[in-house]
């Protein structure tokens, strides 16, 4: 039996429900919601409890503090990841956090994303998983990786030819 989303004990994730809507904020405003390997491990823990709850309908995903999610936190990844001898556990996280994104990808719930600030990087990614995303006329999406800002989540989320639902 799978845990129930409301038993999750979450450090970096606030989490409200109201008439069979979950609201899902991700909190570090401080590191403009930054991931690190905790906050990896919740969404985890909640998407796998969401992937059984047939009282939740509607899952809606925002970041604290006036941004979205600026990516990977580059500080944790690089006390956590530096060094020649990581490539494996580096390729291994990455696997991880792509597994996370087909989670989220494959929630049998409505997924709405509200974004307002900056997405970045892992933060777009996150943006086009939602059935519904809708963001701020100031809100900045960024792929930091590749040098290329403004609005490009049409171009990322084209790429899926069919949704799983």
């Amino acid at each position: 039996m799978s845990a129930n989303v409301f038993d999750l004990s979450c450090e970096m994730l606030d989490l409200s429900s109201e008439s069979g809507v979950l609201h899902l904020t991700l909190n570090r405003p401080k590191q403009r919601n930054a991931i690190n390997e905790t906050m990896i491990f919740e969404l985890e823990k909640v998407v796998a409890a969401l992937a059984n709850d047939l009282t939740t309908r509607i899952v809606v995903i925002r970041g604290a503090g006036g941004s979205f999610c600026a990516g990977g936190d580059l500080k944790d990844f690089q006390r956590n990841y530096q060094g020649a001898d990581n490539v494996e556990r580096v390729a291994g996280e990455n696997r991880r956090f792509g597994r996370l994104l087909s989670a989220i990808d494959t929630l049998p719930q409505v997924v709405i994303m509200l974004i307002e600030g900056a997405a970045m990087g892992g933060g777009v990614g996150l943006t086009c998983l939602g059935d519904i995303s809708i963001c701020t006329t100031d809100a900045l999406f960024c792929m930091t990786e590749t040098g290329t800002c403004g609005w490009i989540g049409p171009a990322c989320i084209s790429n899926r030819t069919e949704s799983p639902r």
